[in-house]
């Protein structure tokens, strides 16, 4: 896995993404089977899985700081 800012997202950097975008923030049953069903179709296509996901919630950014965040950014990358 590797983590990368939008400033350094290049096309040559992934190959053919199939990617999963969202917040991941709690990671339930539901992550589990999406981001396994995205690994499993990256391989069967031979494209590399993506996960794309936000430092802050866009609710926090649109609407304000009224949104509280279960796991931190950097957790979240941890998984």
């Amino acid at each position: 896995m590797k983590a990368v800012g939008i400033a350094d997202v290049r096309p040559d950097l992934f190959r053919s993404p199939v990617v999963a975008i969202g917040i991941f923030d709690g990671f339930h049953l539901g992550h589990v089977a999406l981001l396994s069903r995205l690994l499993a179709w990256g391989k069967e296509k031979d494209r590399d899985a993506v996960v794309l996901t936000f430092r802050r919630h866009p609710k926090e950014v649109l609407a304000g700081p009224a949104h509280s965040s279960i796991m931190s950014f950097e957790h979240r990358l941890l998984w």
